[in-house]
């Protein structure tokens, strides 16, 4: 792969199938795309240049693939947790991307027993809606042993970079901010939540991400309350997957993608909401 500046004026990209493509993470700064059209992989170069203020490394065919090398280490083993949201918000916008693109996702399988394997996402192109459906993304991270990251953008909202707050004028996150946070309070797992990298993130009590014994059966109807709170608020699970390395002693966890659907209302201010995406991370 180049390490110069690549151009896309004259490239086409290897296309073995018309009607399916993957996607994959690699070693803690790569995103590699297989089989997807060249407008697919311009687009993704303009997202990622939006997000990641590190910029990308370097860019280009790698056998029949197509690699994007970033600086910094948003989806490795160490990182600097500034990339590591960056690395969240890449993700999130690229699946929603790709289904604004017509690209269905199918199956995410981990194709390999290395253990620093990420798991491949698969998608199928489909035939475009007779209606267009305005999806919005969200995720949500489980973190170490006892966190959970909400990593959700609000258009015309500036997110707080650091603090304890959540006012009125965040819109929707802090809707959703308060039905998990009461979800947390019912279940004696909150302890304390603050802003970092205009995300919210929760610090629950104990290590749920690490329990065994009857700790995880806890954890389990942790995640099922999970998944009806975000439903409460308008969101459905997408998807789970890793796309962070992990290590030798520990694996990593799966991240949460859930979306819902937009529709602007008839007076033409505000929107109204059904079930969208949004991301989550715990295994």
């Amino acid at each position: 792969m180049s390490t110069k500046a690549f151009s896309h004026s004259s490239f086409q990209p290897t296309i073995i199938s018309l009607t399916y493509a993957t996607l994959s993470f690699h070693k803690g700064d790569t995103i590699r795309l297989v089989s997807f059209p060249q407008p697919i992989i311009v687009s993704i170069e303009s997202l990622i240049k939006r997000i990641h203020p590190s910029g990308i490394q370097s860019s280009g065919p790698c056998g029949s693939a197509f690699d994007y090398k970033l600086k910094g280490r948003p989806f490795g083993e160490h990182y600097l947790l500034e990339d590591y949201v960056n690395g969240i918000r890449i993700v999130r916008d690229i699946l929603a991307l790709l289904a604004e693109s017509n690209w269905e996702l199918v199956a995410q399988p981990l194709c390999s027993t290395r253990h620093t394997a990420k798991d491949t996402l698969i998608f199928r192109r489909r035939e475009p809606p007779r209606q267009v459906v305005d999806r919005e993304f969200l995720a949500l991270v489980p973190m170490r042993h006892d966190k959970l990251r909400i990593v959700y953008d609000v258009d015309g909202i500036e997110l707080p970079s650091s603090g304890y707050e959540v006012t009125p004028d965040l819109g929707h996150i802090g809707t959703i901010i308060a039905e998990l946070r009461q979800m947390l309070f019912e279940m004696d797992y909150f302890d304390e939540a603050h802003w970092s990298y205009e995300s919210f993130e929760f610090t629950m009590k104990g290590s749920p991400w690490r329990s065994s014994g009857e700790e995880s059966i806890k954890k389990g109807v942790l995640l099922l309350r999970l998944l009806e709170a975000m439903e409460t608020v308008g969101w459905r699970l997408h998807t789970t997957f890793v796309h962070k390395t992990g290590t030798d002693r520990e694996n990593n966890l799966d991240t949460w993608f859930f979306v819902r659907e937009r529709r602007a209302n008839r007076g033409g201010k505000g929107s109204e909401t059904s079930s969208l995406t949004a991301v989550a991370t715990c295994k």
